[in-house]
């Protein structure tokens, strides 16, 4: 399958697959890596919207104590809309392999090229 036929089967079937709401876009998210400890979110997810176009978002944080042996989460999601010729070799192939099994992909975050 090439990536190209990839996109166009999860677009076809963009309705039958799980998709959410992050920082406004609704997306097939397909890849997801974390590279967080413990404490932290730090999370990089690349989707496919309805239309076919890309996303990707990040979302950072950490969970932190307040003095009284309890835990807060402060998480925030960023994304952005992506063309084609941003996207590495690694999330293509991640993109094809989506298609062929509909199962969430680990990726190594962009952040660490």
């Amino acid at each position: 399958m090439t990536f190209k036929e990839a996109v166009a089967k999860i677009k076809k079937n963009w309705n039958s697959h799980e998709h959410s709401v992050k920082d406004g876009n609704e997306a097939v998210w397909i890849a997801k890596s974390d590279i967080a400890d413990e404490y932290e979110v730090d999370e990089e997810w690349i989707g496919i919207k309805g239309d076919g176009s890309f996303v990707w978002a990040y979302a950072s944080g950490c969970s932190c104590w307040d003095g009284e042996y309890s835990t807060k989460v402060a998480k925030t999601i960023k994304s952005f809309n992506l063309v084609h010729k941003w996207l590495s070799k690694e999330w293509e192939e991640k993109i094809i392999k989506f298609a062929k099994t509909k199962k969430l992909q680990k990726f190594v975050p962009y952040s660490k090229y």
